[in-house]
């Protein structure tokens, strides 16, 4: 798994195990594989030409359309048996999302 052997020097040797990734890292199986060795991690989602597998973007996005500026809500989602959430919050131009 590429976060795990891009992240293990950090996790091996640091008894603080929070990572926060580049959106270009966004990937669920990695969090969830992450998680299994206690690295947990918050990345920022951002659409390129496709959201990121398994991360719903385009109904979280459609949801947040008619909301108020400052309106956040969260999904909870299993994978492997790592809990996850995917965190978004309406902005003024966008919606952001979070994934952790």
């Amino acid at each position: 798994m590429v976060g795990l052997s891009k992240s293990g020097p950090f996790w091996a040797t640091h008894a603080q195990r929070d990572v926060v990734l580049d959106s270009g890292f966004c990937v669920l199986s990695a969090l969830a594989e992450l998680q299994k060795v206690a690295v947990f991690e918050g990345a920022l989602i951002n659409k390129c030409r496709f959201w990121p597998a398994l991360v719903p973007g385009d109904v979280i996005d459609s949801y947040f359309t008619n909301l108020d500026v400052g309106r956040v809500n969260a999904v909870a989602g299993q994978l492997a048996g790592v809990k996850y959430h995917i965190w978004a919050m309406k902005d003024a131009g966008a919606c952001w999302f979070d994934l952790s």
